[in-house]
């Protein structure tokens, strides 16, 4: 990776989390045989993934609804304990 497309990539995204969860994202996308959305001569998934940030074709979307998803999730752990409770095993 270079460290001047690496530069120029956060500055695009705002913050090293905001690019490493990003990139993160999308090179697991690429893993799984998502194609490139850009023609480049990377060799690894990291490299085709920064190239695809420093041509805007990926962005991080911020969700406001992580409030809301957070009460899904408690309410997805009480029915696991609620399920446990009655099997008796317990989930994680």
């Amino acid at each position: 990776m270079n460290r001047d497309r690496t530069a120029e990539a956060l500055k695009k995204v705002g913050s090293r989390f905001k690019l490493c969860v990003l990139l993160q994202k999308r090179v697991i996308e690429l893993v799984h045989g998502a194609p490139r959305l850009v023609d480049c001569d990377a060799r690894n998934h990291i490299d085709a993934a920064l190239e695809e940030i420093l041509a805007d074709k990926i962005t991080l979307i911020e969700d406001d609804t992580i409030p809301e998803a957070i009460d899904d999730l408690s309410a997805l752990e009480a029915i696991d304990i609620m399920e446990s409770e009655e099997t008796g095993s317990v989930r994680l």
